[in-house]
């Protein structure tokens, strides 16, 4: 122990000695509150209700398929039964944030690296990854024990642990991969070759038996992932090749790299412009001699990480909202950079430039604390209760159900509610992105025999109709249901969201359907900006646009406002419920637009 934290307090040499670092272990005790405030108790956005779901069911979640993900998560929600499925998911997520935390809470010698610490854990992203109940939690705390063990000293059991913690990490996020230099940097200064082979050889045995554990899994189940009824098929799962191996989403291609590196600017903030800066003047200080080997390969880590992996960020395009997707991919490099910034080697720095950035962080942090959005996450019931009043509508005719849906928050959301509440088991939730996908379709005709597709078609990829390929042959069998408006005359269909089903041809007409009383919303965030849970919740006013539109086809223009104004103050930021309503009372387009844009500044207009 003493060796260990001699060679921490060579990494970082400037302390403030009227304190006692033995009380930074504090730190933990307000971020466990504000993450404990902040747990969710219905399922979120994203990829959230998939892995949450899959953990409960037991079912192969998307490429890689995050085996033990899976297995802790499923493991702890079983053995601890308080509150909900998703509350119990999102409780691990958080411990494994704070564990992460405390981890590199180890490595502090300096009062400076504390705040680091404390700007890392109040910072708007990992917040809010240390509550929604993906795999970026557990991915933060296997890389941090990695970062722990390479600062150590050599030793049989950190070759060991170094090489076991990577083994577990590549079966949790390929992104650990970037660590792979501390192992390679452990494994070389391990005295006796052969152990740091067999170290080696037994960490990618870990990997490769939890990978192989996904046969184990539910693989015929209709919400599992790829095709895992083979040896071949696995690996292709493990290789990601349905999105294209070495990319992060479907479609290949490069980034956009300056809008990637704006969104990773936004995400680490003044938090992280504190981090770089101490880095900054760490590599100034020992860079003539570079002895603090361990920090250099660790820079060189996070260097490889910005320079290989953001071009493949494609995921989202230059949508100005991709930073919602993108931010989950920030995590691991703002790791990296708070352990540089902690064990930042500062022997040359002024004591008062030292006081300047403790205080500056300090500062951040509390800010970060006081002004973060995430807290809404407590109460925000919106996704759940959207998924709830559609699965209602399936399955309102006591008929089997298809229910299509357009994004993943929705397939997801629905699967999680399909899981965990009774009464929808007999509903199909059909992502629109994967109409045509063979194996979802070959799962779900197991499950549902009277399943028509046309296997041609699906298979050679050619001529694809959703309603002559899929929907008109099974309106005989099936409630069909899909969140976006579509009507046929030549068969029924079920369309508009929230539970207000209607059949073109039957002569059912818009004001007659039911009417649907939505729990009120609770956001993450009031913004203007764009908000995920907001452009749900706009869904609400879908029904009152088509009646309005209904009711000016017919020459009504009072009734048509009306309804324009109903769906306004059911969801007051719906930006096309006041432009119709006014273009009503003031023909006149351009006044119409000034008024929207003086009553609704900057509103982020979600039926654009």
């Amino acid at each position: 122990m003493a060796r260990r934290s001699a060679r921490c307090k060579r990494a970082s040499t400037i302390t403030l000695s009227n304190y006692d670092l033995r009380y930074r272990w504090l730190v933990l005790l307000p971020l466990a509150a504000i993450y404990l405030a902040s747990l969710p108790h219905s399922v979120q956005i994203l990829d959230s209700g998939e892995l949450v779901t899959s953990a409960w069911d037991l079912t192969v979640p998307h490429a890689p398929g995050y085996p033990l993900y899976v297995w802790l998560y499923h493991a702890f929600m079983k053995i601890f039964g308080a509150g909900t499925v998703f509350f119990r998911a999102a409780l691990l997520t958080a411990l494994c944030c704070l564990g992460a935390l405390a981890l590199l809470l180890k490595l502090a010698r300096s009062w400076l690296g504390v705040a680091a610490i404390a700007a890392m854990g109040t910072l708007g992203a990992v917040w809010r990854y240390a509550v929604l109940p993906d795999v970026f939690a557990l991915n933060l705390v296997l890389g941090a024990a990695l970062i722990v063990l390479a600062f150590a000293p050599p030793s049989a059991r950190r070759t060991a642990g170094a090489a076991v913690v990577f083994g577990l990490g590549a079966a949790n996020h390929h992104t650990i991969v970037f660590l792979s230099p501390l192992v390679v940097l452990i494994a070389w200064e391990e005295p006796k070759r052969w152990r740091a082979l067999a170290a080696l050889v037994a960490g990618a045995a870990i990997s490769v038996g939890l990978y192989a554990s996904l046969f184990l899994l539910d693989t015929g189940h209709v919400n599992s992932f790829g095709d895992l009824s083979t040896l071949r098929g696995l690996v292709r799962h493990f290789l990601r090749t349905d999105y294209g191996t070495f990319n992060l989403s479907t479609g290949g291609g490069t980034a956009n790299i300056g809008r990637v590196a704006l969104d990773l600017a936004v995400t680490v903030g003044a938090a992280g412009l504190a981090a770089v800066t101490i880095v900054g003047l760490g590599v100034a200080a020992d860079w003539k001699t570079r002895t603090h080997r361990t920090w250099w390969v660790l820079l060189a880590c996070v260097v490889a990480y910005l320079v290989l992996f953001l071009p493949r960020m494609n995921l989202g395009g230059d949508d100005t909202n991709a930073i919602g997707l993108r931010e989950r991919f920030f995590l691991l490099p703002v790791l990296m950079l708070t352990a540089l910034a902690v064990c930042s080697p500062l022997g040359g720095v002024k004591a008062q430039l030292h006081r300047a950035l403790l205080l500056c962080l300090a500062a951040i942090s509390l800010v970060q604390a006081v002004l973060g959005d995430t807290y809404g996450l407590a109460h925000d019931v919106v996704v759940q209760e959207y998924m709830r009043n559609l699965l209602k509508t399936a399955v309102s005719r006591g008929t089997p159900a298809i229910l299509i849906v357009d994004s993943d928050t929705k397939t997801f959301g629905g699967r999680y509610v399909q899981s965990t509440e009774p009464g929808y088991e007999d509903v199909f939730i059909l992502p629109r992105s994967r109409t045509f996908d063979r194996r979802l379709l070959e799962r779900a005709k197991k499950r549902w025999p009277q399943l028509y597709y046309d296997a041609e078609v699906v298979k050679t990829q050619k001529n694809m109709d959703i309603f002559k390929q899929l929907l008109a042959p099974n309106m005989s069998s099936f409630s069909i249901t899909h969140v976006m408006p579509f009507s046929s005359p030549r068969g029924m269909t079920t369309y508009y969201p929230v539970g207000r089903g209607l059949d073109p041809g039957t002569g059912i007409v818009i004001a007659d359907a039911p009417a649907v009383k939505p729990t009120p919303p609770s956001y993450r965030a009031d913004s203007s900006d764009y908000v995920d849970t907001k452009e749900i919740f706009a869904e609400y006013t879908v029904y009152y646009l088509a009646l309005g539109n209904e009711l000016l086809a017919k020459g009504d223009k009072r009734a048509a406002r009306q309804a324009f104004l109903d769906g306004l103050g059911l969801v007051p930021y719906c930006v096309t419920c006041l432009r119709k309503a006014c273009e009503l009372e003031a023909p006149d387009p351009r006044r119409c637009d000034n008024a929207v844009n003086k009553i609704l500044e900057n509103e982020y207009d979600y039926f654009e």
